[in-house]
């Protein structure tokens, strides 16, 4: 998704399919509640927060902590995250 012509593969944003979701779910080792769902430019990880009291959220980053590492969560649901991915056309914001 958005990915650049001249640039590498790994510039652009993956999706994954949902046996990808599952699978990168467990390789990632995700805790309960978070869900895979795709990969970023130099490999980020785009994880899915869900059931949570405050409000789902997407993470991003490399090699999440997610006990640690609150500052790569996102303040917002996958719809807007999507939504500004499609507005800025790839580019990370």
């Amino acid at each position: 998704m958005f990915q650049h012509e001249t640039l590498s593969y790994n510039d652009g944003f993956e999706l994954f399919s949902i046996e990808d979701c599952l699978t990168y779910s467990e390789i990632w080792e995700c805790p309960e509640n978070f869900l895979a769902i795709g990969a970023g430019p130099d490999g980020e990880w785009i994880v899915y927060e869900m059931n949570r009291p405050a409000g789902n959220r997407i993470w991003s980053g490399e090699f999440l902590n997610f006990e640690e590492m609150e500052e790569d969560a996102m303040p917002f649901g996958f719809e807007r995250w999507l939504d500004y991915l499609i507005v800025a056309q790839g580019t990370p914001f």
